[in-house]
């Protein structure tokens, strides 16, 4: 703890203690007393006087496996690589020229620089640490170290003093990212680079870069430590001050393969299967552009930091709840990542420094290992049982964070998805010792931050404390997300905590994290949809004004048969007359089973106009679910022609066949009726195929067919010349926008029968002869028709199915290409997206349409964001 008078009675954890620490406390107990102590133990001790009480039955249980000493191993030997390094030699093989497992790191200096000094310091690092003379050779299959006796340095230098200091500055950064950008050769080497920016006469940048085969975040803070120590004696003729290492690396990894095996190996990895489980699941982040057939490493940075009077909240609500800082912290990001997935197994992924010996404490090297933290959520957890549940769980990984991960993930095998990493993709780190001013002789040293174009995972979420405040950084897959995005989920990071800090006993599920700005947004902004429509009008009374206004105008065309919206309108009048004739009520469902053509839309106008609702039954429905749709909605009448009866098992108390009775219809009025309805009467009823199983009638009014109508006008350029094809099977709610598209705004619908629509070169042959110019079809469909020159087709509506966007680059250039969704019960449609020329991604379902507003919640009614 870097602390010199402690007493028995003070708690480990006040006194600044973490994970981190903990695991060197347990190191050096084990040094002094020759005992294995779990480091559950000092969560569950921390004061002093307590845990001193432990050591003694501790020693008497002698029940742990005690790892034997790292000694030095001779140099004549093959020396293997630990397994951390194998893995990366491995990734390395499969994709070479890779800078994703590049650390660079980059350090300031301000003062009167010595550079013969620098390159002495770190000529004498290469000498002193093997790993900066190492290689990787392969042999009989499998790779070997190679310690090179000797490594000749020379320290670049840049000079951009000559440059205003922001160039200067900029030509830095810009140095820094290419370096980092810049691949190792494993097998050549050197497996660092290291290069000095000169900004201006007393102003410097040194680039640190290592390949992660040879290092660690912990090895660079050692790295710049003893630069820092050697540049202070050696510029003053004094010898090194740093004590001789009594093993390497090496050593190390020998030790590693020799212990890690058998029955020790297994007993950790039996804790890992039973921990995480079989198969455990991806985490599905909703993602800004789709994830990409390969796992990409493209990234970027950015950081806030959480303002000081809540960063000391946190720490003392820690402190209360006798978790550290990271597990806080932790569960916070977690509970973040369960509210934006509603995955309620959330795994994590965090670097741990693995440096349980003492040993290996001043060793640079690959030592840091990954540690997978599973959080399990359920609706009514709230804050406080999750960090029970975290610091649990935390205990019992840290007694099993010697196997290194890549043993882990090859005991458990998940289903390879090169797309992602394995068990988790996302991380988190918090930097319990970040590195900070450095004061020497004329010269001080801080960090220099560069950027880093590249992300490890889909995101790691990087916290600091500092005094200032904890910073956060937020490295995300640039593939993936959209800066302002990232910027988004820190400020619901913050916001989590401060709800959570509030109220620990709140719901996790009922904490609202969105900012004011964003739910302005949601609520309001994107919802301003408000827009006149002829709202005291019924759909049939819409129709009649059309008829006034063009008469002669074309209303139906079936191949050769036209009828005017004059003649549609006589005729449906008609067979209203007759149905109020036989006694249809207001309000009452009336159905109609047709094959497609002009007595489809006279039969609905007619059912509307007679006061009633339309159920279109389509006739080649099986008999089984018309029957049911008959039987449900509790049909009196029926209108359909002599063929379709005949093969229907039962029927409604009245049929009226249009073949059969068309005289008699003919003799009846060919004026509008009289039946005095408002726009909440129902309009029309569609069965959907219901959540249980069987088919439920949903009921729709007039109001939402006459708001349909006009959105459709506004938005796909509605014209008395646009021929709207009806393509949709009739007992869907598609046919129902297709006829409301074309009738309430003056155009024409076209009808074909089944057969000319039957499969995409019949249905091309339509589009073209039938000259249509407006279309609503599913994609499935679509993705089926031959792409042929359609000069007339003006708008493709896509519905029903998930678009793609291959079909969008298919069709949809020279048109206008729309994507829209609804539900049955907001009467067909409730958003729409019109696809622009630069789309990159399967178009979404857009936004609200005229009158409607739009909603994203999750399963607890929260908006989402």
């Amino acid at each position: 703890l870097k602390i010199d008078n402690i007493g028995a009675n003070d708690n480990f954890f006040d006194l600044g203690g973490h994970s981190l620490s903990a695991t060197q406390l347990v190191s050096r107990i084990r040094n002094a007393f020759d005992v294995e102590i779990p480091i559950k133990t000092i969560f569950e001790f921390p004061i002093l006087e307590e845990l001193a009480l432990q050591i003694e039955p501790l020693k008497l249980q002698d029940e742990t496996i005690q790892a034997p000493p790292i000694e030095p191993v001779s140099r004549k030997q093959d020396l293997p690589l630990s397994f951390s390094q194998q893995r990366l030699w491995f990734l390395d093989k499969l994709a070479s020229g890779s800078a994703n497992y590049n650390i660079p790191t980059a350090i300031r200096l301000k003062g009167r620089l010595n550079i013969q000094v620098l390159e002495r310091c770190i000529q004498t690092l290469i000498k002193r640490h093997e790993t900066l003379r190492t290689t990787f050779n392969e042999k009989d299959g499998e790779p070997v170290q190679i310690i090179h006796p000797s490594l000749d340095f020379k320290l670049p230098v840049e000079d951009f003093s000559s440059f205003p200091t922001e160039d200067a500055l900029e030509k830095a950064h810009q140095l820094a990212a290419q370096d980092a950008a810049n691949p190792f050769d494993l097998a050549n080497g050197p497996l660092f680079r290291i290069r000095l920016i000169k900004l201006a006469k007393d102003d410097y940048v040194v680039l640190f870069n290592l390949h992660h085969t040879i290092t660690d975040g912990w090895s660079m803070g050692i790295l710049v430590r003893e630069v820092a120590h050697l540049y202070q004696a050696l510029s003053k003729n004094h010898p090194s001050p740093l004590p001789e290492l009594k093993i390497q690396y090496a050593d190390y990894a020998v030790w590693q393969r020799k212990w890690l095996k058998g029955t020790t190996l297994q007993k950790h990895l039996d804790f890992w299967k039973k921990f995480l489980g079989v198969h455990p699941p991806a985490l599905e982040l909703p993602t800004d552009f789709p994830r990409p057939a390969m796992q990409t490493f493209n990234g970027r940075t950015i950081k806030e930091v959480l303002p000081k009077d809540l960063s000391q909240q946190i720490i003392q609500f820690s402190r209360k709840e006798g978790v550290t800082l990271f597990m806080t912290l932790l569960a916070a990001f977690q509970t973040l990542l369960y509210r934006y997935s509603n995955q309620s197994d959330i795994l994590v992924g965090s670097p741990i420094a693995n440096r349980t010996r003492t040993e290996v404490e001043n060793l640079i090297g690959f030592f840091v290992n990954t540690l997978v933290f599973k959080a399990h959520f359920e609706p009514d957890l709230n804050f406080r049982n999750l960090l029970k549940q975290i610091r649990e769980n935390s205990l019992k990984i840290y007694a099993h964070q010697d196997v290194p991960f890549e043993q882990v993930v090859e005991a458990l095998q998940p289903e390879r998805d090169l797309s992602r990493s394995p068990l988790f993709q996302v991380a988190f780190i918090l930097q319990n010792a970040p590195f900070e001013r450095m004061e020497l002789p004329d010269l001080t040293l801080e960090p220099f931050e560069a950027d880093n174009p590249t992300s490890k995972y889909d995101l790691t979420l990087n916290a600091v404390e500092t005094p200032e405040g904890i910073e956060c950084y937020l490295e995300f897959n640039t593939d993936l997300f959209a800066e302002q995005t990232a910027h988004r989920m820190l400020g619901h990071f913050q916001n989590i905590l401060c709800r959570a800090l509030e109220d620990a006993k709140k719901p996790l599920t009922a904490i609202d994290f969105l900012t004011d700005e964003e739910k302005d947004l949601i609520l309001r902004k994107w919802n301003r949809t408000a827009r006149a429509f002829p709202d005291g009008t019924t759909v049939h009374q819409l129709f009649e004004e059309i008829v006034n206004q063009q008469p002669d105008a074309p209303a139906v065309q079936y191949f050769e048969t036209k009828l005017t919206y004059e003649e549609l309108n006589r005729r449906a009048n008609q067979l209203a007359h007759h149905l109020i004739k036989l006694g249809v009520q207001k309000d009452e469902v009336v159905g109609f089973s047709l094959h497609r053509g002009p007595n489809i839309p006279i039969a609905m106008l007619a059912i509307l106009k007679a006061g009633a609702g339309f159920l279109s039954i389509d006739p080649t429905y099986p008999m089984e679910r018309i029957e049911y749709m008959m039987s449900d909605s509790e049909l009196r009448f029926l209108i359909t022609d002599s063929q379709i009866v005949g093969h229907l098992a039962t029927a409604p108390k009245t049929v009226i066949l249009l073949d059969e009775e068309s005289q008699l219809i003919a003799q009846m009025p060919v004026t509008n009726p009289e039946v005095a309805t408002d726009t909440q009467n129902l309009a029309y009823v569609i069965y959907t195929s219901g959540s249980t199983g069987k088919p439920k009638g949903t009921l729709l009014p007039h109001r939402g067919l006459c708001n349909l109508a006009k959105a459709q006008q506004r938005a796909f350029n509605i014209t008395p010349k646009s021929r709207i094809l009806q393509f949709s099977s009739l007992s869907f709610d598609a046919s129902v926008w297709e006829t409301v598209m074309a009738l309430l705004n003056g155009a024409t619908l076209v009808l074909a029968d089944q057969a000319s629509i039957g499969d995409g070169l019949k249905l091309t042959k339509i589009l073209k002869e039938q000259k249509i110019t407006t279309i609503t079809l599913p994609p499935s469909v679509l993705a089926v028709m031959p792409e042929v020159e359609l000069p007339n087709l003006q708008t493709i509506i896509t519905a029903g199915e998930k678009c793609t966007l291959d079909l969008v680059n298919r069709w949809g250039k020279g048109r206008q290409f729309v994507n829209a969704y609804g539900p049955t019960e907001t009467t067909v449609c409730a958003s729409m997206f019109e696809v622009q020329p630069d789309l990159n991604i399967p178009p979404p379902i857009g936004k609200p349409i005229d009158n409607f507003k739009l909603y994203i919640t999750d399963p607890y009614g929260n908006l989402t964001p």
